[in-house]
């Protein structure tokens, strides 16, 4: 019954009771857009934006505290989304403004105490070079190795041991760019994403995200 939502100017929403109602939690040290919120557990939840922001409740909401991520960045970072697949293990991804190629990806094991880059910008996976934009825009996984994160162009990326990372392309999406994946089971998955003169697209995967069909285009709808 418990939900989250996060928004424009440090905006925290949060329900009890199944999104019946809301209560409004704005977070005021920061008039940035909040843009990845996760939840461990009622009490525990994560939430990171603008602003080289990462912040934690461990009391439902009524307080939270500015969490150090302890990794060296230049200029702005902009993590962009959060995600725990169990009390311990969380990654963030996001962007470093405003360097070109600078996208990360960052794992902690350690339930947030310290953090380290497992992905960054400029890096290659499978040989390919991966340009701005590219990363941590989306994360979902299914346990402590089988994680994937968005590429905001039409790939994918997938870890099967939680630390080296791999892409699948989905050939039928064309220019539309991954915005959005959810697996909820090791196997199945769905890429939604955006393209030109307001359409969408959705791809589904059956085997962990190697490959992805469909590409089934949405007109009228950016997703």
């Amino acid at each position: 019954s418990n939900g989250w939502s996060v928004g424009r100017g440090g905006t925290i929403l949060h329900t009890t009771n199944g999104g019946t109602t809301w209560d409004l939690l704005t977070y005021f040290d920061t008039i940035a857009a909040l843009t990845g919120v996760y939840a461990i557990n009622a009490q525990v939840c994560w939430v990171v934006g603008g602003d080289t922001l990462a912040i934690k409740t461990t009391d439902g909401g009524t307080t939270w505290n500015k969490q150090p991520l302890d990794v060296p960045f230049y200029g702005i970072w902009w993590p962009n989304s959060v995600l725990f697949t169990d009390s311990l293990t969380g990654w963030i991804g996001g962007t470093n403004y405003p360097y070109a190629d600078s996208d990360f990806i960052l794992k902690t094991t350690d339930g947030g105490i310290s953090w380290q880059k497992l992905y960054y910008g400029g890096d290659t996976v499978d040989g390919r070079y991966f340009s701005y934009g590219c990363t941590g825009y989306r994360l979902t996984g299914v346990d402590n190795e089988h994680v994937w994160a968005t590429c905001h162009q039409c790939y994918i990326l997938r870890t099967t041991d939680g630390i080296h990372w791999h892409s699948t392309f989905n050939p039928r999406c064309g220019n539309y760019k991954i915005t959005d994946v959810d697996f909820p089971t090791m196997d199945i998955g769905l890429a939604a994403g955006d393209g030109p003169a307001g359409t969408g697209v959705i791809s589904k995967s059956t085997d962990g995200g190697e490959t992805c069909s469909g590409g089934n285009i949405v007109f009228g709808c950016i997703l």
